[in-house]
């Protein structure tokens, strides 16, 4: 096991834009980290500067704090598991975990004792002397994890696993993941474009886009307090609702318009102090950011003391244990309406935005109705984009 960094690793292909920008990154020993971002943050290319398979333009790579830029792949005692398994089709499975052994000069006692060991951990026993053709895609993730495995590698990679297995597949050999990284303490590094898989695997997550990265926390910290309005729209199913909007101030209390209704923030809600200093610089208003998920909101009849927000149904999803109703707001009076004016007014001309309700009888499109807001679990951020 080993702890692993990236220092300001950069890295340009062909003289585009930065695939890496300034990429910083440390990972604990033993510690489960994931990469998650949409296609093309450069996640995949981070893992592959990891493993040697591609050379920064700028930066350094350290395993266990010695720099590891100057060696080969197979001098790193990294381990790389693929989306696309990565296995010799005309070997046996026991063939391909015993190649990797072989090219290290293993004896032939210690090769069988370690495939032995490896394929009892993955369930691979009855498994050993079939081909990868004649496995399932879930027999043949396993398989590749074990060639990977067998080795003893200071740092396990993994680029998207389960990409290529069905759902009900990927939940199963997730949970292997876990649990086999939670036996083995190995530090592993695993990338994907699944928020769900990042969400469920990582001690810590780091978001990336554009080749920047967003936030590496705990994962629930990652929810409850992103860093800013893109990890806040990518994390989180359906995602976070924003708006551009304004705060205003009335003595020491606060109020954040939501379409054309202005909503009280709690005077202990953490941005409170920031927001009223951006509303006390300006007579109209401070610019923010509002974001509110989709369980904020609720039927008015379950808090009636809470703000409340007239909207109409535009849209619903029964997902059986709850519903994802789409809304929009509903005009307020002329005096709000204003007062949000500009590019900072989100009305039912806006966008329509989502609600997370309990199961039952889905309301009709076109309904009008008034949700009650949790207004403690308000996010605001710049006009930026970072948090308040």
């Amino acid at each position: 096991m080993a702890s692993v960094e990236l220092r300001r690793i950069s890295k340009t292909f062909d003289h585009g834009p930065p695939a890496l920008d300034n990429l910083e990154l440390a990972v604990d020993d033993g510690e489960f980290a994931v990469m998650v971002g949409p296609s093309g943050c450069g996640k995949s290319t981070a893992l592959r500067i990891l493993a040697g398979l591609e050379q920064a333009t700028a930066g350094e790579v350290l395993i266990d704090g010695r720099p590891v830029g100057h060696l080969a792949p197979q001098q790193r005692n990294i381990a790389m598991v693929f989306q696309n398994y990565a296995l010799y089709p005309h070997k046996t499975i026991r063939a391909n975990m015993e190649f990797p052994l072989r090219m290290m000069g293993l004896p032939a006692a210690e090769r069988r004792a370690r495939i032995a060991r490896t394929s009892a951990m993955l369930g691979l026993d009855d498994l050993l002397d079939r081909r990868p053709r004649q496995l399932s895609g879930g027999q043949r993730q396993r398989a590749a994890m074990a060639r990977a495995l067998v080795r003893d590698p200071a740092v396990s990679l993994m680029d998207e696993p389960l990409s290529n297995l069905d759902a009900k597949l990927r939940v199963e050999i997730r949970a292997e993941i876990a649990a086999l990284q939670r036996r083995t303490r190995l530090t592993t590094i695993y990338v994907t474009h699944d928020q769900v898989e990042a969400m469920t695997l990582g001690h810590r997550v780091a978001v990336l886009d554009h080749g920047k990265l967003q936030q590496f926390a705990p994962p629930q910290t990652i929810y409850d307090r992103p860093a800013n309005t893109f990890v806040a729209g990518f994390i989180g199913s359906p995602p976070m609702n924003l708006w551009p909007t304004r705060v205003r101030r009335e003595g020491n209390r606060l109020s954040v318009a939501l379409g054309t209704h202005w909503l009280p923030v709690p005077p202990d809600h953490p941005a409170a102090g920031a927001a009223l200093a951006a509303a006390a610089s300006r007579p109209d208003g401070g610019p923010v950011i509002a974001g509110l998920r989709p369980e904020a909101f609720h039927l008015t009849d379950q808090a009636a003391e809470t703000p409340r927000l007239p909207v109409v149904v535009s849209g619903r999803e029964s997902l059986g244990h709850e519903l994802i109703v789409t809304v929009q707001i509903q005009p307020g009076h002329a005096d709000a309406d204003a007062a949000v004016s500009g590019d900072h007014r989100s009305g039912p001309a806006g966008k329509a935005f989502a609600a997370r309700l309990p199961a039952g009888p889905a309301p009709a499109e076109g309904r009008r109705m008034e949700l009650a807001v949790r207004m403690k679990q308000l996010h605001l951020f710049n006009p930026d984009g970072g948090a308040l």
